[in-house]
């Protein structure tokens, strides 16, 4: 079934390996070759020549065209312009090789009033400075100590800050009152209008750069002496500016006026209604006098800048008082004009009488107050007794807020020099002055807004000076 058989193996030459052949041919190329030769340069000369000028005319512009141009451009660039000058970019900047001279500089002091213009005996005292809002022109109100009534004219000195960083050696302008001027507030956007109350209950409203009339409005606002005049924004509008006045008469009145027109116009009334005897201190010097008098007169008030219906009012005897304009209520039983009670809320009274009261600029819920008994009180707006005390050594006539330093207060008074306050610390803080300071009593203190580090005061000698105030360099060295 199975056969063997065997076949013969088939060779073939193997061609793995295969030989090739290759010949090297060379290239030709030119030989490179360099060679130098000279060269002989032209020489050339200058030569001037005259010619005829000729002005090339000018060309035609349409006017009307660049009025509309102008137009249409103007609210833009206004806007960009107000940011930038309202912006808080570099508020706190500082270099750190920047030197950080802390020291208080004395610019000019004049001599604004004095004695021998009313007599011997009759001492000049100058109150309520006023920057206007472009920080170029300072008011300078002065009166006189009285016992009973004021015989006295009042007076309002209006200097310039000139190009060389001093107020102008005499006053712009002289501004005439009938009785003695006891407080002054220029307008928060106009820089010329200028508001001032006096010792007979006048109200009187100036156009400073009137040079014919300046005069716009002189109204009996009270019956009783004008303690503090203001402007305050309208709640619903911010364009909207009214005009408020104060007196110890217990009332404050809100006047709407048409610079236009010269028209000053009672817009409301309010009445600041005692609280129950019990919420007044009963350690207070005046306690019996206030008792006495019935209705509480209003030592001073400021509105919020970040709650507009808000208002805060210091009372005759310490009592602080938190008011709102809408929760306003009307006062039945009373003839002819129409009264309206705004007490909201009621705080720990000060043991003695209130120098000034004043909303913080930084922040809406808080405000401080400072008193003849030594305190300077900083309230919050939901807790009825101080967050903080800070007892000064000597009594303070005024204090101010420092606008780009949140941290630090200024203030004068019977110490004779400027004082500051860090309010994070509660300390006075040690300052450097260029000059002797003479220690009179200081009645008065303004921080230029525009330009914070002008700062001027006022003594109880009818003289004004005006300082040179480096607060950053202040408050880097007082940083906690």
């Amino acid at each position: 079934m199975f056969s063997v058989k065997h076949n013969e193996c088939v060779g073939f030459e193997s061609k793995w390996k295969v030989t090739k052949v290759s010949t090297n041919s060379a290239s030709q190329t030119t030989e490179f070759a360099v060679s130098e030769k000279s060269c002989s340069a032209t020489k050339q000369k200058s030569q001037e020549i005259q010619t005829d000028s000729q002005e090339n005319p000018s060309a035609a512009v349409d006017m009307e065209k660049l009025a509309q141009w102008l137009h249409k451009i103007y609210p833009e660039v206004k806007e960009q312009l107000r940011n930038a000058s309202d912006s808080k970019v570099f508020q706190n900047y500082r270099l750190l090789d920047e030197p950080a001279d802390a020291s208080c500089k004395l610019l000019q002091t004049l001599e604004v009033a004095s004695s021998r213009n009313e007599g011997s005996k009759a001492v000049p005292i100058i109150t309520s400075l006023q920057w206007n809002c472009t920080g170029s022109t300072v008011a300078v109100p002065y009166n006189y100590k009285h016992k009973t009534w004021c015989y006295h004219s009042g007076v309002v000195c209006i200097y310039v800050l000139t190009r060389d960083q001093k107020l102008s050696e005499t006053p712009k302008k002289r501004l005439s009152t009938e009785s003695c001027v006891t407080t002054t507030k220029f307008h928060p956007m106009h820089s010329n209008i200028l508001a001032a109350g006096t010792f007979t209950g006048h109200l009187y409203v100036w156009n400073t750069e009137n040079d014919l009339d300046p005069l716009i409005s002189n109204t009996i606002a009270h019956d009783e002496y004008v303690t503090q005049v203001s402007w305050s924004n309208d709640v619903n509008s911010d364009r909207t500016v009214y005009l408020a006045s104060s007196s110890t008469e217990g009332l404050i009145k809100i006047w709407s006026l048409e610079v236009t027109e010269n028209l000053l116009q009672l817009k409301t009334i309010y009445k600041i209604k005692t609280p129950i005897l019990a919420k007044i201190n009963q350690s207070t010097e005046v306690h019996q006098s206030v008792l006495d008098k019935g209705d509480l007169g209003v030592v001073g008030f400021d509105f919020s800048k970040h709650i507009p219906d808000m208002f805060l009012v210091a009372l005759e005897g310490g009592l602080i008082v938190r008011c709102s304009v809408l929760g306003a209520t009307e006062i039945k039983g009373n003839k002819g004009l129409r009264f309206y009670d705004p007490v909201y809320k009621y705080y720990e009274p000060h043991k003695g009488e209130i120098l000034s009261i004043k909303c913080s600029p930084h922040k809406k819920e808080m405000f401080l107050t400072c008193g003849t008994e030594g305190e300077i009180r900083i309230y919050v707006l939901d807790q009825d007794d101080p967050a903080r005390v800070i007892f000064t050594k000597t009594q303070l006539n005024d204090i101010c807020y420092v606008l780009h330093e949140e941290k630090l207060l200024g203030a004068c008074g019977a110490n004779g020099v400027l004082e500051v306050y860090h309010l994070i610390t509660g300390k006075l803080l040690e300052l450097n002055f260029n000059v002797k300071v003479s220690r009179r009593t200081l009645t008065s203190l303004a921080i230029n807004g525009a330009k914070t580090h002008f700062v001027v005061t006022g003594n109880s000698n009818g003289e004004v000076q005006l300082w040179s105030v480096p607060w950053q360099n202040i408050e880097f060295q007082n940083r906690e």
